[in-house]
């Protein structure tokens, strides 16, 4: 197989091809003929494997200049490899007339791995998607000169220790290909951002995971221009470290916020004036963004209807967010209801141990899931009795936190005064961690006209006559109700909820003693006696089968 001419040298006669870097020294204005790079061996025994393959068969080889005197073709279809006799550092150079691409050949492996890219060459054209160079910490200032694809979907993702200057690297000089920055420095552990200030520019359409999970990645990027980019998806999502000033972006064009700034904990700017109103998923948006609490209130959500998206876990373990977004009803007085479409609302406050806003507003009633939605929302103790629950599919966990049982009551009533889906039961709303107060002060008017007792009791049915009573009681014992005059044993049952109609309060009877003495759950009567009661419920005071006791 032929070998081909570069610069007029005859790459048939392979050992005439002098190997000294002086007569293929990289050239700072780009012009170098060779493809370079710098490889740090401390495994003699284990043979280095080029990262560097012939992206078309053109019937043409390159060359390999190993950095210790020897050569080797570089063949179309087939791995170079060379095992060093001692361990070192090595300059390998790769001459090639056919184009060359950087490819995936470790795997998992990164053995005598390559620590520099010195030159990248006139032959060179193509990155392999996730091309594993995890020890690189060095790109030579100038990109490839004869590189025409573009940044790329991935190109230096799992680059684990590159940092260097990206000054020339911009979108001016080497655009992404359909203006997809997805992922592209992902997993660069060790990346600063030097030189990427203005490193987007208005061909840019996806910034989605561009810096994600780098935790010193702190990089001043309000120069970028993001005016139509659509996907902003894990754009610093796991940046630890981040917290510049980008409240200058234009993103009325996004579509995708999908965990955007997961995870950045140190993250607290002004993003007040941002446009979201096209936004189809702002799911987990801010969720693990510790530090973040800053006033969205003028935000727009309206578009967020993403059954599987929406505002799902948006806030989720933001646990210093307390902003009023009351207002995320309505962006401007006399507008249509901006939440009117939003389908998911799962997760939204999980976590969120500062949120306590009055939203009592919100508009529901296409809301589908509100599964955890206040789940160890610590301070959270609002009414939410205005809530529309009838498109409800689940409400698992949704008040599973510290919320006042008044509260709790008001919204329970608007959850099956709405009639909402098979499944969505008082036990399920609660979450199985929340402890009944039965002598709750709670009297809320209940669904079909009935009253709810001690917050948690609700009759669905009739109430059987023989399970009443009504009185006055006539002595003091702690813990009983003693009624001289009543007929317990014919008219009251275990189970049923005794109400001090003067104080009230309400206890549940735990054993009936006799006519006139019942043992009760609580000490309702205090110290005093003479005081009015009722009993009402028995078996039937439940929702979806589940006591609300």
């Amino acid at each position: 197989m032929a070998i081909g001419k570069v610069s007029g040298v005859d790459f048939n006669n392979v050992g005439s091809v002098s190997s000294s870097t002086s007569q293929y020294a990289y050239s700072i204005s780009g012009s170098s003929q060779d493809f370079e790079m710098t490889i740090s061996i401390s495994d003699a025994a284990t043979a280095f494997l080029l990262p560097v393959s012939i992206i078309n068969d053109d019937g043409i080889d390159g060359v390999v200049f190993w950095g210790d005197s020897t050569t080797s073709p570089l063949v179309f279809g087939t791995v170079a490899s060379h095992t060093y006799s001692s361990v070192g550092t090595y300059n390998v150079r790769v001459v090639c007339s056919s184009a060359i691409e950087l490819a995936k050949v470790y795997g998992s492996v990164f053995d005598n791995p390559p620590t520099s890219i010195d030159a990248w060459g006139s032959s060179f054209n193509s990155f392999q998607s996730q091309t594993d160079l995890g020890n690189v910490t060095t790109l030579r200032k100038y990109p490839p000169v004869n590189y025409i694809s573009g940044w790329g979907n991935s190109t230096f993702r799992d680059w684990r220790s590159l940092n260097t200057d990206f000054t020339e690297y911009t979108a001016a000089r080497v655009p992404a290909a359909g203006g997809d920055y997805t992922f592209l420095f992902i997993n660069n552990l060790l990346n600063t951002g030097i030189g990427m200030q203005n490193f987007i520019d208005s061909s840019a359409r996806s910034i989605s995971g561009i810096v994600g999970i780098n935790v010193v990645f702190n990089a001043d990027v309000s120069g970028w221009d993001v005016s139509n980019v659509n996907d902003f998806a894990y754009a610093f999502t796991g940046c630890t470290a981040f917290n510049q000033d980008i409240g200058n972006w234009d993103v009325r064009n996004g579509l995708n916020f999908r965990e955007m700034l997961q995870g950045a904990t140190s993250f607290d700017q002004d993003i007040s004036n941002w446009d979201v109103s096209n936004a189809e998923n702002l799911r987990e948006m801010f969720r693990g963004c510790t530090s973040f609490n800053q006033d969205i209130s003028g935000w727009n959500v309206s578009n967020a209807s993403d059954r599987v998206g929406g505002i799902w876990g948006m806030f989720e373990g933001a646990t210093s967010f307390d902003q009023d977004i009351s207002n995320w009803e309505r962006s401007t007085p006399g507008d249509v209801a901006t939440l009117a479409n939003v389908q998911a609302m799962t997760q939204i406050f999980e976590g969120a141990t500062s949120f306590n806003q009055d939203i009592n507003n919100w508009d529901t009633s296409s809301c589908r899931s509100f599964t955890a939605m206040f789940y160890d929302a610590t301070s959270f103790d609002q009414d939410l009795s205005n809530w529309d629950f009838s498109s409800a599919i689940t409400v698992y966990d949704f008040y599973n936190n510290n919320a006042s049982i008044a509260n709790k009551a008001k919204t329970l009533v608007g959850i099956v005064g709405n009639v909402p889906n098979t499944g969505c039961n008082a036990s399920d709303f609660l979450g199985s961690a929340i402890v009944f107060d039965k002598s709750a002060t709670v009297g809320v008017e209940g669904y079909n006209g009935q009253d709810t007792y001690g917050a948690w009791l609700k009759v669905t049915g009739p109430t059987p006559a023989t399970n009443k009573a009504s009185g006055t009681t006539t002595s003091f014992a702690s813990n009983r109700l003693i009624d001289s005059s009543a007929s317990f044993t014919a008219t009251v049952i275990e189970g049923c909820v005794v109400e001090n109609t003067t104080s009230g309060t309400f206890a549940e009877v735990n054993t009936i003693v006799s006519d006139t003495e019942l043992i009760l759950s609580d000490d309702i009567f205090g110290t005093a006696s003479n005081l009015e009661y009722t009993i009402d419920g028995g078996y039937g005071w439940s929702y979806s089968g589940t006591s609300f006791v």
